[in-house]
């Protein structure tokens, strides 16, 4: 699929925008998120996602979102919504372990965690492709505004040199 029919299929799939170029972003109402990934730290058997999940998409998320102190999560197939002081055990659950049943019900989770007083999701993915799961799993979450993003660039209010 092209990346001009991923563009299309995103808002119709999950109800994200697919968002390519800079906003102002109200950090006060906003929340980053990011998805779990299949590259774990082997040396632990828990932790905080961060120290768990170590994919170079991760660590990316991590790294800009701790350093402009945004608000944020990870999205785990076991956990639903990981918050970054929860402590959880290390497992290997991938989307395509989860049955129907499976991902209605982590769907729930997922509402049933969702924060308060959020306006605005930020969903960091390297790939609409193996973002796409992920981004259905919001569908149901009632917030004002939903973005998709590959490029942390586009949340600053001017025009920067993109970093990822």
């Amino acid at each position: 699929m092209t990346k001009e029919e991923w563009k299309l299929r995103i808002p119709v799939t999950s109800g994200f925008a697919w968002l390519e170029e800079p906003i102002e972003v109200d950090v006060n109402t906003s929340l980053f998120i990011t998805h779990c990934c299949a590259d774990k730290n082997k040396e632990l058997e828990q932790g905080t996602a961060e120290q768990l999940y170590i994919g170079n998409r991760n660590k990316r998320f991590y790294s800009y979102v701790k350093l402009h102190n945004y608000r944020y999560c990870t999205v785990s197939d076991k956990y639903g919504i990981i918050t970054p002081e929860q402590i959880i055990e290390t497992y290997n659950v991938a989307p395509s372990d989860l049955t129907e049943e499976d991902i209605v019900n982590l769907k729930l989770k997922i509402q049933s965690q969702f924060p308060n007083n959020v306006d605005s999701i930020f969903y960091y993915g390297a790939s609409p492709s193996m973002t796409e799961f992920y981004l259905k799993l919001f569908k149901n979450v009632e917030v004002q505004n939903k973005y998709f993003i590959t490029k942390f660039c586009y949340l600053d209010n001017v025009k920067k040199t993109c970093l990822f």
